[in-house]
C-alpha cells in the first residue's frame, strides 16, 4: 500500500531539549519505513558474497524508498554509505559483515505561523509623465 507521511507533532518534548527530528510523526514513520526496508533487504542479501555487487543489491531498494521520500517533500536529501568500521557497541567481524550508514536531512513541518498586519499612511503624489 501507499504510505502517507503526515506532519503532526505527537511526541512529548524531553526536559529542556526542545523540538527534535523525532518529535515529528512524519519523521518517526519515515525512519520506521526505512528500517523495515533495510531489514528486508539485508535478509534477502544475507550469505551473498561481500562485494560491491551485494552492496549495490542491498542499497537499491533503500535508495528507491529514499528517493520517493525526497520527491514527496518530507526529506531534503539523504546520504547512504558503506563503512568498514562497525558502530559502537557492535562486536562483529569486518570480514563477514557489511556496515551501512544512512543519514537523513528532513524537511520539518510548520508548527507556527507568525502573521503581521501593517497599516500605514502613504502620501500619494500626482506627477505628469510624457509618453
Amino acid at each position: 500500500g501507499d504510505a502517507i507521511w503526515g506532519d503532526r507533532t505527537l511526541l512529548a518534548q524531553e526536559q529542556g531539549r526542545g523540538v527534535q527530528a523525532t518529535s515529528y510523526l512524519s519523521i518517526r514513520n519515515l525512519i520506521s519505513d526505512i528500517a523495515a526496508t533495510a531489514y528486508n533487504s539485508a535478509i534477502r542479501n544475507t550469505y551473498e558474497t561481500n562485494n560491491d555487487v551485494t552492496w549495490f543489491n542491498f542499497k537499491q531498494e533503500i535508495v528507491t524508498l529514499l528517493d520517493q521520500m525526497v520527491s514527496s517533500g518530507v526529506l531534503q536529501t539523504y546520504k547512504i554509505g558503506r563503512t568498514t568500521t562497525p558502530p559502537a557497541g557492535v562486536n562483529l567481524s569486518e570480514r563477514n559483515s557489511m556496515f551501512c550508514v544512512i543519514t537523513l536531512y528532513p524537511n520539518f513541518p510548520v508548527e507556527n505561523f507568525v502573521l503581521t498586519t501593517n497599516l500605514e499612511n502613504a502620501e500619494i503624489t500626482v506627477s505628469d509623465s510624457e509618453n
